[in-house]
């Protein structure tokens, strides 16, 4: 069962010494940096509500996988006849053996009408 804090410890963020340097270059060199920094001027900010909030001004970077849908597409047709091979022995293999449970049943029903059973 998880930990249930009435008063939950206090969130700490650290910046490392790197990281300094890194924010003040970037504040220093004024340039934009997809990602990450983006010089805007005043009037931006005021037609933006003067919202200063990093997000307003710096898209995220899309992290999420790129998937080849042709490649995707392919491998998902030969899956799907791969199955229907595998459907279609698996089905030869059962009637094989119903076949031959048919074979036995006749027997012991002829069997038992000739009175050998």
């Amino acid at each position: 069962m998880p930990a249930v804090y009435l008063n939950p410890p206090p969130i700490t963020t650290f910046l490392e010494e790197e990281h300094i340097e890194q924010i003040l270059k970037l504040f220093a060199d004024k340039e934009d940096v997809p990602h990450l920094a983006k010089s805007v001027s005043f009037e931006d900010i005021v037609k933006n509500d003067y919202n200063l909030a990093v997000s307003s001004y710096v898209e995220q970077k899309d992290t999420r996988e790129v998937i080849d849908i042709d490649k995707l597409n392919s491998k998902l047709v030969k899956t799907v006849a791969n199955i229907d091979r595998l459907r279609a022995e698996i089905d030869k293999i059962v009637a094989e053996i119903e076949g031959k449970n048919t074979m036995k049943n006749n027997r012991t029903f002829f069997r038992k009408i000739i009175g050998w059973g």
